[in-house]
C-alpha cells in the first residue's frame, strides 16, 4: 500500500479527482454492512447509496462517497485546528 507523505509533494504534483475507487467503495459497503448487523447485506446497502446519492448534487455513488470524506476530513481538521477555520 502506498502512503502519501505530505513533507514530500506539492499540490502541484497531486492530481485530484472527485471519485472514489471501485475497492474502496466496496470496502466501505462491506463494512457498514457488517457493523449495521441484522441481516442487512451490501448489495441493500449499495441500492440506498445509490438512491441517496441520485437526491444531491453529485449524482453519483463514487462523488457522493468522495464529498462524504472530504467533509469528514475538513470536520476532524476543524476539531483539531480551530483557529484555521475561523472567518474573519
Amino acid at each position: 500500500m502506498d502512503v502519501y507523505d505530505p513533507t514530500h509533494t506539492t499540490h502541484t504534483e497531486l492530481s485530484p479527482s472527485n471519485q472514489v475507487g471501485e475497492a474502496l467503495m466496496l470496502g466501505v459497503l462491506v463494512s457498514a454492512a457488517s457493523q449495521a448487523g441484522h441481516g442487512i447485506r451490501p448489495p441493500a446497502l449499495y441500492q440506498t447509496l445509490c438512491r441517496c446519492a441520485a437526491q444531491t448534487e453529485y449524482g453519483t455513488p463514487c462523488s457522493f462517497l468522495f464529498q462524504a470524506m472530504v467533509d469528514r476530513l475538513l470536520e476532524e481538521h476543524r476539531t483539531l485546528h480551530p483557529s484555521e477555520g475561523a472567518k474573519e
